[in-house]
């Protein structure tokens, strides 16, 4: 536990159950708001009424990058790891243009015109309505997302206990409590709200940090350059280039770059926007953004190596710095701010989670028929069971909490990255090439993190993954027939739609 006295962790406290129960108002009003609505619930839940601004469209999608790995174990990888972590996670700061630039008023305009509100919904359409696709993606996409929100989940209440003083049980309740009520009651309406006022405290949260340790850093070490001196007579691996292979290295750039287009929560924000205008806003602010967010927190972890060399959890990086560089109340904003990165990640999550159950299991394999109220009560039962689920799941956490993150985020791209983007673009790919490619992307990633780890090659396992995927959608795709021309006419036929 951070030493530091009962005052101070009382006023940080008391700011962050301010902040808490400010998202709750916010999605008692995002409810009111959804149920004047005219659009149908799936509509309004799970895709915000595609009415979604920029600023809003690119903190969601850089929120979905920014979390609980960004503000909690991102420094602490920074502590151990050094610069070098810095240095490959800032290719992230890319995602938006790259998901939204290349992909993005495709996915809008399809999304429109078959009336989808999921990924699932969007592949399953692509590929001749195939039923297999339409089962496999969304429990694969269940499996990965319930990992990943196992990972926000543990960091948010290891922020918390730091901060605080709490035991990890009863922060890790108090975090699933909060979670759950404004994301049941205010759906994708009730996120993107909350998103606005998160973007902003995780900005502020930043540059408060930031500020408070280098003016310690300035004070009691004599500036940034002693300081790296002082590392590098230490601890030099910590500054570093050849901590990673360079195989190793880009690999990292192909997992936070070139795949994100494979991931159903980036690829969310591509369903929900308003126009085109909006769409080419998103890239810009996300861009800005992630590049902040991520450049600056990262950061933190050797800055904290730095100031103190013997943290005893390297994940509490970013809670020792707030709690020992700035006062109280902007110690209070920064645990604010942190926890907005998790609550926003984990929010946009359950919601994808909850539309491939109701929308893509529910509706079209058990109740067809089912009306607008029957959707809402299974949305708020699955919902309460899967943070169930994950809660339990979370109470024993690992070590290194990026590492769960890496791995659901890797297996995700390496699933879905090939049938996404070559669905959007090349005619030839059919539902038995996507089906090849969803399988063998998933049993190789499987294996190659797991089983046999050399089948990796020395890099990130995303790499061989998403090579194997690829070939397989290809390979197959050519080796059989054709995807049918009614389908091809629905995705590659004059656009009707058009947003302006």
């Amino acid at each position: 536990m951070i030493e530091v006295s009962t005052q101070s962790r009382i006023i940080t406290t008391a700011v962050f159950i301010v902040y808490l129960l400010f998202l709750v108002g916010i999605g008692i009003y995002a409810n009111r708001a959804m149920k004047a609505s005219k659009e149908g619930f799936a509509v309004k839940f799970f895709a915000g009424n595609r009415d979604m601004g920029p600023i809003v469209v690119g903190l969601m999608m850089g929120a979905t990058m920014c979390s609980a790995g960004t503000f909690v174990s991102g420094p602490g990888l920074g502590y151990k790891q050094g610069l070098i972590w810095v240095t490959v996670v800032l290719s992230s700061a890319f995602m938006n243009f790259y998901v939204l630039g290349t992909a993005g008023k495709k996915i809008g305009i399809m999304s429109r015109r078959i009336g989808a509100v999921s990924y699932t919904h969007l592949l399953r359409s692509r590929y001749n309505n195939n039923k297999f696709i339409g089962l496999v993606v969304p429990v694969l996409t269940i499996v990965f997302f319930s990992a990943y929100i196992v990972s926000q989940f543990i960091g948010g209440a290891r922020l918390m206990e730091a901060m605080t003083g709490m035991s990890y049980f009863l922060s890790l309740f108090l975090f699933a409590v909060v979670v759950l009520i404004y994301t049941v009651f205010g759906g994708m309406k009730g996120v993107s709200l909350t998103i606005v006022l998160q973007g902003f405290l995780m900005t502020l949260s930043c540059f408060l940090l930031m500020g408070g340790v280098l003016g310690r850093i300035n004070t009691e070490i004599g500036g940034l350059e002693a300081a790296f001196k002082m590392l590098a007579e230490v601890e030099p691996s910590i500054i570093s280039p050849n901590t990673y292979s360079i195989p190793m290295t880009l690999s990292f750039f192909v997992m936070y770059g070139i795949v994100t287009v494979g991931w159903p929560h980036t690829v969310q924000g591509a369903i929900t926007y308003k126009d085109t205008k909006s769409l080419h806003g998103a890239i810009i602010s996300g861009i800005i953004v992630v590049a902040i967010w991520q450049g600056v927190m990262t950061m933190m972890g050797p800055f904290a190596r730095i100031l103190n060399p013997e943290l005893a959890v390297a994940d509490h990086a970013t809670q020792y710095l707030s709690l020992t560089t700035l006062n109280p109340f902007f110690s209070g904003i920064i645990m604010a701010g942190a926890a907005s990165a998790i609550q926003s990640t984990i929010a946009g999550m359950l919601i994808i989670v909850s539309s491939n159950i109701v929308k893509e299991l529910y509706i079209e394999y058990i109740n067809p028929k089912s009306n607008d109220k029957k959707q809402q009560k299974i949305t708020v039962i699955s919902t309460i069971i899967l943070i169930a689920v994950i809660f339990l799941f979370s109470l024993n956490p690992p070590d290194f909490l990026q590492l769960l993150i890496t791995f659901a985020l890797g297996g995700l791209g390496a699933t879905f990255y090939a049938s996404m983007f070559f669905g959007l673009y090349w005619k030839r790919a059919n539902e038995y090439g996507a089906i090849a490619s969803l399988i063998g992307g998933f049993v190789y990633y499987f294996i190659s993190s797991i089983v046999i780890k050399s089948l990796a090659f020395g890099m990130q396992p995303i790499v061989m993954s998403s090579l194997v995927s690829t070939i397989l959608l290809v390979a197959v795709s050519l080796a059989t027939p054709k995807t049918p021309k009614n389908v091809i006419q629905l995705w590659f036929g004059k656009v009707e739609n058009k947003i302006y």
